[in-house]
């Protein structure tokens, strides 16, 4: 049996695979008979993350098509499109059982395929409920012998399989390329159908045929078109997430779908994940009695094969000022989003009169330190043995991908100051909601939907560790910020220093909650770092120390 998926080649789907395939590998699928398809417009629209795990993934065969469809309106025909290029360019699989499935499935244990292939028969799961003849005439008589006529299947045929009419998941067999060509052709038929109809017919009724079905619909009715007998098999029930816990015992099969967006705080929601991984994100606030915690358990199995980045050479210093960044919660799911995806040594400085930071509830890999006045330069001298540091004020969301680009370049070169950002948007609660959430913070993404920020008493920057120190650390009676993370007091004296100024070409976020308070000496205009410039040029390496 050769178990197949079909997706677009998008990061959402990506994530969704790698789960599904380590159940596989785990359950004993062999390898050779696990196909993933995977559909592009343009070889430059993969994301490079999806080439990388590709080279990397030694289970499972995949197969990159372009996706030719001339103005679908049905975003799901693109699986029966690319199954028509598979079956062209495998044509033995026309004489192979195929069980055809979502990217979004898990298995308990393996489905009997001994007994499912004995037989002529087709199988699949049980969805009666919402594709049988039974459910379309709900909508009225009219619309069952229209949706057939439009079809082209005889309606006594749908009637007489109606107790059969399932779909999701499928063993398949005997089919060549033309019926996947079929399946295509009329699953955009069949979606445009229904969605004219609805609009007709919208005020009419309190609810309406869901169009998205429509390859469910085109798969099926071409089987019995071509006279395909098919059984909905108990081997392939599935449960929901949403599903009590105890239907995961009983069944084979979990399809992780029909949880909302706004259902997030209830159930694990893939649809937050649209655009980065739900690995290393803490779920322990979900309850644990829905099927949805199952899924997040494979989540967590899939983890421990996945390798960060490890950094060794560099740390990162967060300073927490706490007289003037108001929530101290986003700071925990800063650090456990740079620790998602980075190995690296993460230091937490909390400056202020008293301690107020709890971090019982941090990662145990941070370190922490109060330290009652502001000048973190002691700190750094004592507190950290990598050979280079990135200071980030907490008030700053420094991304992951500055953070790497930044050690590049601290790498790469002696004698340099880095600034890893080029300028500060920003970042409105709806997003810092969604960023604790998914713990994802991307820059590209989300150009043009802030406004740039100005606060300028706070700073990120780069430098060798010993550097740093002979240089003199900070100065904390002459603070002059051109823009929101730069010092150019410090960029003035490392000028002077002979050090090269460099900056990371992205941009980095502001929280809303920021104090904007007068703690220093603050001016924002060019001439004052000529000023400073000019001022030091006169001084000795021990007096500007």
């Amino acid at each position: 049996m050769i178990y197949i998926s079909v997706q677009p080649a998008e990061i959402y789907f990506l994530w969704q695979l790698e789960v599904q395939l380590q159940n596989f590998k785990d359950i004993k699928i062999d390898s050779d008979n696990v196909h993933v398809l995977l559909g592009f417009k343009r070889k430059s629209d993969i994301p490079q993350e999806i080439i990388k795990f590709i080279k990397k993934q030694k289970y499972g065969k995949f197969y990159l098509y372009k996706d030719t469809r001339k103005n679908p309106r049905y975003v799901s025909s693109i699986r029966p499109h690319l199954l028509n290029k598979h079956f062209q360019a495998n044509d033995y699989l026309r004489n192979q059982i195929i069980f055809y499935h979502d990217s979004d499935i898990i298995f308990r244990e393996r489905i009997d395929e001994k007994r499912l292939t004995k037989t002529k028969n087709w199988y699949v799961s049980d969805t009666n409920n919402y594709i049988s003849s039974e459910y379309l005439k709900r909508f009225g008589m009219d619309f069952f012998l229209a949706m057939c006529s439009e079809f082209e299947i005889d309606p006594e045929v749908v009637e007489e399989n109606s107790i059969d009419s399932g779909g999701a998941q499928y063993v398949i067999k005997n089919v060549d390329a033309s019926f996947w060509k079929s399946v295509e052709v009329k699953s955009e038929l069949l979606y445009n159908f229904i969605n004219t109809w609805n609009r007709e017919n919208s005020d009419k009724l309190q609810n309406v045929p869901q169009a998205w079905c429509a390859d469910m619909w085109s798969i099926l009715w071409n089987a019995w078109s071509r006279d395909f007998k098919v059984k909905i098999d108990k081997d392939l029930d599935f449960c929901w997430p949403k599903s009590e816990i105890s239907q995961w015992y009983s069944k084979k099969i979990l399809h992780n779908a029909g949880v909302f967006q706004q259902e997030k705080d209830q159930f694990f929601s893939k649809l937050v994940f649209k655009h980065s991984s739900p690995f290393f994100v803490n779920f322990s606030h979900l309850p644990t009695g829905y099927c949805s915690s199952i899924y997040i358990d494979k989540i967590k199995e899939t983890e421990i094969h996945k390798k960060k980045t490890v950094i060794s050479d560099t740390s990162i210093v967060i300073q927490y000022q706490n007289k003037i960044v108001g929530s101290q919660d986003y700071l925990k799911y800063y650090v456990d989003y740079i620790l998602k995806y980075l190995d690296i040594s993460i230091f937490i400085f909390e400056s202020g009169v008293h301690k107020i930071l709890d971090t019982r509830e941090f990662s145990p890999k941070l370190n922490y330190r109060f330290i009652k006045d502001e000048n973190i330069s002691e700190e750094v001298s004592n507190s950290i043995f990598t050979k280079n540091f990135i200071f980030i004020n907490s008030a700053i969301l420094l991304p992951v991908r500055n953070i790497l680009k930044t050690i590049k370049v601290l790498k790469t070169q002696k004698n340099i100051l880095v600034y890893p950002l080029t300028n500060t948007k920003h970042l409105s609660l709806d997003d810092l909601d969604n960023f604790k959430y998914t713990l994802y913070l991307n820059c590209k993404l989300l150009d043009g939907k802030f406004l740039n920020a100005q606060v300028s008493f706070i700073e990120s920057f780069a430098m060798n560790t010993s550097d740093y120190v002979k240089f003199g650390g900070e100065n904390n009676n002459w603070y002059f910020f051109l823009k929101t993370g730069v010092n150019l007091e410090k960029q003035a004296r490392a000028r002077l220093f002979g050090y090269k100024v460099e900056y990371i070409d992205n941009d980095a976020y502001i929280l809303n909650n920021v104090r904007n308070l007068d703690i220093c000496n603050k001016l924002n205009n060019e001439l004052e770092y000529l000023k400073i410039y000019n001022n030091y040029k006169s001084l000795s390496k021990e007096m500007l120390i």
